[in-house]
């Protein structure tokens, strides 16, 4: 079961009544308690532990994944009638180890390496069905075995167990990391990284970040969100860039951890510190003005887990807190005392625990806890209409608490991800 305090009813906006008598009930709470010390970052032998990234798991032929929230265009998995979904529903795709949620499309990644894509292909960013607009059935891309895949708002990325990246989809700022085109019609390998080995991706709106087995950062897209501004070779050739670069700013750090959002970026090194770079407005970095090149965030704990979203960020520490800042515009911080303010620095949310992995999407968040449940907060729907769900919490409107996500029967998540309006989820029976 979720580790919630408190559970809150989902609401559009509070009214006056309700604030007063949200302020009368916490004078009557106890204080929210002192974060406890971050775990030991070094053993026994005093040596540094490497965090695990938190959606490593053990493979089990007995996952399973979900889908829920808006089902235009078909990235729900589902048949063509199926407008929205308000909680998760299992798709009939077999040994599903990762997903991703992009824009309007999902990815599905299975224990063989195969991935399967549906949703809408405007862009040709599923990798196949180019004829297409849109396609609800998930089917296969024609590429080597994958390990990780990471779908941005319009192109897709995924690097094979060999450590090759390949992408597809949009590429107007050079995110599929192609010079000379602006779309990438079909899976290309990016060539410019043949003597580097990535381990994982992310990709965001705009621009796309990859993570080298040795600790490195690489990025290719649009200008403010590569981190790579003080290099003059960089700035000269103008607002994008399709060359994957090194972040030279990180060189001195070993990164475990990357995420790319809509307007800025994130990365967790193996001492659990944050790193955050991008555009500001709203205060997504968690730190003063923008930022063209990697500073760390303070105040934090060792972290395990970070998320760009639309206008905000999430983080979870390696003893369980989650952190939000940025914008609240539908409650997507989770903390409901900051009704549509935006929040400059790291804030607990208040009424969670245990958490081991955050997601975000473009206004809400979802947590998944250490006991394999699933919460959510923030945007529901479009005012309560059929086309939202996306907080899989049975009610179509936006929670401004962390809520329960009602979760298939007898199941267990093992990670969760956050799409622009939908999500998916990575369940196994119990």
């Amino acid at each position: 079961m979720v580790r919630l305090l408190r559970i809150s009813h989902g609401r559009r906006r509070n009214t006056h009544a309700d604030v007063n008598r949200n302020k009368e009930e916490a004078r009557g709470m106890p204080a929210w308690p002192r974060l406890a010390p971050s775990l030991p970052l070094t053993d026994e032998n005093g040596a540094m532990r490497r965090l695990r990234h938190p959606l490593r798991h053990v493979r089990d032929a007995s996952t399973w994944a979900a889908s829920w929230g808006n089902g235009d265009c078909g990235r729900l998995g589902h048949d063509a009638a199926c407008v929205s979904l308000i909680v998760p529903t299992r798709l009939p795709l077999a040994d599903v180890q990762s997903v991703s949620a992009g824009g309007a499309h999902s990815l599905f990644l299975n224990g063989d390496g195969r991935l399967f894509t549906c949703g809408l292909n405007e862009n040709y960013q599923l990798g196949h069905s180019f004829g297409s607009l849109f396609t609800h059935q998930p089917r296969v891309v024609d590429l080597p075995p994958v390990a990780v895949a990471s779908a941005g708002h319009f192109h897709t990325v995924a690097v094979t167990r060999e450590g090759q990246v390949w992408t597809w989809g949009d590429n107007a700022y050079g995110q599929a990391g192609h010079a000379g085109v602006s779309v990438v019609q079909e899976p290309q390998k990016v060539e410019a990284l043949h003597d580097v080995k990535i381990v994982s991706a992310s990709a965001g709106a705009r621009h796309t970040l990859l993570l080298a087995d040795d600790g490195s950062v690489y990025a290719f897209g649009a200008r403010p969100l590569l981190g790579v501004a003080s290099e003059g070779w960089w700035v000269r050739r103008g607002d994008n860039e399709a060359t994957p670069r090194r972040i030279r700013a990180l060189s001195g750090c070993t990164v475990v951890a990357v995420s790319a959002g809509a307007q800025h970026s994130a990365c967790i090194d193996d001492e659990g510190r944050l790193f955050t770079w991008g555009f500001n407005a709203l205060h997504l970095l968690g730190r003063t003005g923008n930022a063209m090149e990697p500073g760390i965030v303070r105040d934090l704990p060792a972290l395990q887990s970070v998320a760009c979203g639309g206008l905000h960020t999430a983080v979870a520490s390696v003893c369980g807190v989650c952190f939000t800042w940025g914008a609240n515009q539908n409650g997507e911080l989770g903390a409901e005392a900051q009704f549509s303010k935006q929040q400059r620095s790291p804030m607990a949310v208040p009424e969670l625990a245990d958490v081991s992995q955050v997601s975000a999407g473009w206004r809400h968040t979802s947590a998944r806890c250490m006991d394999g449940s699933l919460c959510a907060w923030g945007w529901g729907g479009s005012d309560g209409a059929d086309t939202g769900g996306q907080l899989g919490v049975a009610n179509p409107v936006d929670f401004w608490s962390p809520t329960a996500v009602q979760m298939p029967p007898r199941s267990r998540a093992l990670s969760v991800s956050c799409g622009w309006n939908h999500s998916l989820g990575v369940f196994v029976d119990q």
